[in-house]
């Protein structure tokens, strides 16, 4: 099933704009008289023509949704068989180097950013972060964009610098905090602080309120550093359980790969 973006649903305002303005063309040349259509029946000329140029906006507007459809799709084939490899990052370059600038390039840039971290290219992914012009961003985007930036800074173990960016991106956090969804990366960013911390209670309260979200990504990672926490407070029970809960969840690569790890741990709990 083809899944219409954003952007997409913008460029499908500006394609109805357009037949709009079209249509409204044609029947301004014809009343000013600048073609003869007096020997023409008007009424199913006119629904003719209105028929042709929506026909034309439409496949269009339908060729273009699945270039870009296409080319995500390629982009997640190359990882879902081979993973974080050269060839991914060659590809996802190419997928985000276009447009050159506004909404869609800012984004697609932060895209970019989160897979160099999921790959563990980290210098690559603060490369990407610092290059992103925000005045683009709204401030879901840019809350995103300051809590991408906090967790790089958390796993290259830059604790100050997390912390630093978390307080400049609060303003756009703090705008959020109505919305459970939408403020669940807060919870586990601000949870991974606290692990990082070592205030292993605390950041379970955040890892619960980021699982209770209701946001599946999330939610997995979180679970993930739940199970740290767990094996660091001793309870190997819990974290086995999380193990299992984990094993039955759709998860990204990068999300299977710490799954594997969390589950070495757990058994090297059970072995000593």
């Amino acid at each position: 099933m083809i899944k219409i973006s954003a952007e997409m649903k913008k460029t499908t305002v500006v394609l109805i704009i357009a037949v709009i303005f079209i249509l409204a063309a044609g029947v301004g040349i014809y009343y000013l008289g600048l073609v003869d259509l007096s020997d023409y029946n008007l009424l199913p000329l006119f629904g003719l023509y209105a028929a042709v140029v929506s026909a034309s906006a439409f496949v269009v507007w339908l060729i273009v949704l699945i270039l870009k459809s296409a080319r995500r799709g390629r982009v997640k084939h190359v990882l879902s068989q081979n993973g974080y490899s050269a060839e991914f990052f060659e590809r996802a370059e190419k997928y985000a180097k276009r447009p050159k600038s506004g909404v869609l390039y800012a984004k697609k840039r932060l895209w970019l950013a989160e897979s160099y971290i999921d790959g563990r290219r980290y210098e690559s992914a603060h490369s990407v972060l610092k290059d992103i012009d925000l005045t683009s961003f709204n401030t879901e985007t840019a809350a995103k964009y300051y809590l991408t930036y906090a967790y790089l800074f958390l796993i290259t173990g830059d604790f100050d610098g997390a912390e630093a960016t978390l307080k400049m991106g609060k303003p756009f956090t703090d705008k959020l905090a109505k919305n459970r969804y939408k403020y669940a990366q807060t919870y586990l960013v601000n949870g991974i602080m606290k692990y990082a911390r070592g205030n292993y209670e605390k950041a379970e309260k955040s890892f619960d309120r980021a699982i209770s979200s209701g946001n599946r990504n999330v939610e997995i990672t979180a679970l993930l550093y739940k199970g740290l926490v767990c094996l660091r407070l001793g309870r190997k029970d819990d974290a086995k359980d999380i193990v299992v809960k984990l094993g039955n969840m759709k998860k990204t690569h990068r999300q299977s790969e710490d799954l594997l790890k969390l589950i070495k741990k757990v058994e090297k709990a059970y072995t000593i």
